[in-house]
């Protein structure tokens, strides 16, 4: 293959790679007489000097312009995720029982209809996710994500305590959830 396009390769490596490449490309360029003397890389080194310059500067280069996408990401990971939580605030009382439901047996998985329509808003809103390919029409398998389910267990107290019902409702609510879903188990 051309030697041209076997450096447009380098390009695609992932960033932690370029940056290898760059922090050895400035070691090797930065090595004090001494080191270089006992790597035995001083000819070398004196003799391809500008294409190392060259090929750790573009190692630079790469890295930057790759990790702009890899930040974007992660700032885009971290908004979708503040979003999750803060909708938490504006679920509806029916969808509030299911996660307590499931905070009440420090579950992060349950088991509802297919066609349940408190689990399809949950699913809707990015609060539940359901299972792929598995469980029946009466008995399928959501869970709630684990960055949301982690944020929960760490203000259980506070979710619980803003419940929508009466503590008495509340109860009588989980319990027959608690009996609807174990209707559905075989």
């Amino acid at each position: 293959m051309n030697l041209s396009l076997d450096w447009l390769r380098a390009i695609q490596l992932k960033p932690r790679f370029l940056f290898g490449i760059w922090i050895l490309g400035m070691l090797v360029l930065f090595l004090p007489e001494n080191l270089a003397m006992s790597f035995g890389i001083v000819k070398a080194k004196i003799d391809l000097h500008p294409w190392l310059g060259l090929g750790t500067l573009a190692a630079f280069s790469f890295w930057l312009v790759q990790l702009i996408p890899a930040f974007q990401s992660f700032r885009s990971r971290r908004r979708y995720r503040m979003e999750m939580i803060r909708s938490l605030k504006s679920i509806s009382p029916e969808e509030w029982i299911l996660l307590a439901y499931c905070l009440e047996r420090n579950q992060q998985s349950i088991t509802l209809s297919i066609v349940d329509r408190d689990a399809g808003s949950l699913v809707a809103q990015g609060i539940l996710e359901r299972a792929e390919g598995s469980g029946n029409i009466i008995a399928w398998p959501y869970t709630i994500p684990t960055f949301l389910w982690e944020h929960l267990l760490a203000n259980r107290e506070m979710f619980l305590r803003n419940a929508p019902f009466p503590e008495a409702e509340v109860v009588a609510r989980l319990q027959n959830l608690h009996h609807q879903i174990h209707r559905l188990d075989f």
